[in-house]
């Protein structure tokens, strides 16, 4: 993933550009991006139930 690509937020779904502000964190060897700060509270929060909607590795 580099800037300006577009994809979904593991949270919302939301489709989003990436930006140099977008939200991130580092999970299992995966970058992960959010379209906002309150998504990704609520994946540290909601984690393991989100990893496996989203078919994620453990």
């Amino acid at each position: 993933m580099k800037l300006g690509d577009a994809t979904h937020c593991p949270v919302s779904g939301a489709l989003f550009e990436v930006t140099e502000a977008s939200p991130k964190i580092e999970d299992v060897g995966q970058t992960l991006y959010f379209c906002c700060a309150a998504c990704v509270e609520y994946f540290r929060n909601h984690r393991p139930e989100i990893r496996e909607r989203r078919g994620y590795p453990s």
